[in-house]
């Protein structure tokens, strides 16, 4: 292919759009027809790609797992969750913990006042 050519202008401007103006250090023009229209090396940054996809699936593979387990643990909490604020429903509030102290120290002070009444009508 050659300058004159006018499949080599198509792969001029090919390049140059793809790569930003300019060809890619080390690389040939793409060839036209015959299925060879690569650069240099084009072969090993594709098994390089395929390395990687095949890492890329591997780790998509692993925050599937991940993510499965993390959706048992949040049900889990979800029910952990149900059964604490169940039971803090059932706790005695703070008005009646007041009413039930109020009333034992009345009792206690009536014992107190009427503790000679109180020993008086035991002791006949």
């Amino acid at each position: 292919m050659t300058k004159a050519d006018p499949s080599y202008k198509s792969a001029e401007i090919y390049t140059h759009d793809r790569f930003g103006g300019a060809v890619p250090s080390g690389s040939t023009p793409l060839q036209s027809g015959g299925g060879g229209g690569t650069f240099d090396g084009m072969e090993a940054r594709v098994a390089i790609l395929e390395t990687h996809v095949e890492y890329i699936r591997r780790d998509i593979g692993e925050l599937k797992a991940d993510m499965s387990g993390i959706r048992r643990d949040v049900e889990s909490l979800k029910v952990s969750q149900g059964i604490l604020t169940e039971r803090v429903n059932h706790l005695p509030s703070k008005g009646f913990i007041f009413t039930v102290a109020l009333g034992i120290v009345g009792a206690i002070i009536t014992f107190i006042a009427f503790q000679d009444h109180i020993k008086a009508f035991f002791s006949h």
